[in-house]
């Protein structure tokens, strides 16, 4: 599987959607990841924003992982 992170806070992942030509291309899975808080990911109105670091995110791309 191919699991494509988009860059930076705010981006979206429109720009990583010609990636999905490669599940046909080659038979795989090709996921367009976007972390919590971003485009059409759930929003976390009311979090302290200090438990938003990088630690955080890596564990939740784990979720997807998990599940491959």
């Amino acid at each position: 599987p191919l699991i494509c992170l988009r860059g930076g806070p705010g981006a979206v992942h429109t720009y990583l959607t010609p990636l999905q030509d490669l599940s046909s291309a080659y038979d795989i899975p090709v996921i367009l990841y976007g972390q919590v808080g971003n485009g059409r990911s759930t929003h976390l109105q009311e979090v302290d924003i200090s438990v938003l670091t990088e630690f955080r995110f890596f564990a939740e791309l784990d979720n997807p992982i998990a599940r491959l």
